[in-house]
């Protein structure tokens, strides 16, 4: 499956091309307050044991957000640096077991009842759950008990419209080390769409419109 990581231009990202892994972060370092809020419908004393148990469990994963979404205005402006970042274009074989696909709930909190499941089931069950307000992400989340999750394949970098010169050298530079194909992004009357890097760059040095 190919999913998509878009990412500010920093030695963390630079990281993610040259070791072929990404970061999974503490989920209470992820950028949602509600992340990980769920609600347990109980009223019996004895249920403490089970629901300390949840909560172990889902201190216990990291988390690592990416995307279905290739072309997103959204997704390109808050977290690739407002157009200035990348877009990593990973491809993971599925199944997997780390592999999530976040449902979108209009609740605030996820709903747990005793004896639902068992509890690492439904810890990986909250952290897979956000508010419908993020649906717009369409996220597909690794979760993971490792701080790193290798990928198998790069299948292409895309740089961001306002992407300085300086940084497309430098990913260019980084990615033909790997083989890794570049691609800029532009903006059209249709909408969002990538070209070969060197065409790019060809193309304004011949003055043609792009």
């Amino acid at each position: 499956m190919i999913l998509y990581k878009y990412r500010a231009l920093n030695r963390y990202t630079d990281e993610i091309i040259e070791s072929r892994r990404l970061f999974c972060a503490n989920w209470g370092e992820l950028n949602d307050p509600m992340e990980g809020m769920f609600e347990f419908f109980s009223s019996d004393h004895h249920d403490r044991r089970y629901l300390e148990d949840i909560i172990r469990h889902k201190n216990e994963f990291r988390v690592c957000s990416l995307s279905k979404v290739k072309y997103s205005h959204l997704l390109w402006a808050h977290y690739a640096d407002q157009f200035r970042g990348v877009l990593i274009a990973v491809d993971i074989p599925v199944p997997a077991a780390d592999l999530v696909e976040v449902y979108y709930r209009s609740s605030h909190s996820f709903p747990v009842r005793r004896n639902w499941m068992n509890t690492e089931t439904v810890a990986r069950r909250i952290l897979s759950s956000k508010h419908k307000d993020w649906s717009y992400e369409k996220e597909v989340r690794i979760l993971s008990r490792e701080e790193y999750f290798p990928i198998p394949i790069i299948r292409h970098v895309t740089l961001g419209i306002r992407s300085s010169r300086s940084d497309d050298e430098r990913v260019m530079w980084l990615c033909r080390d790997h083989r890794i194909p570049v691609y800029k992004l532009r903006l059209t009357d249709e909408g969002l769409e990538e070209r070969p890097i060197d065409e790019y760059y060809r193309a304004r040095a011949d003055s043609e419109a792009w």
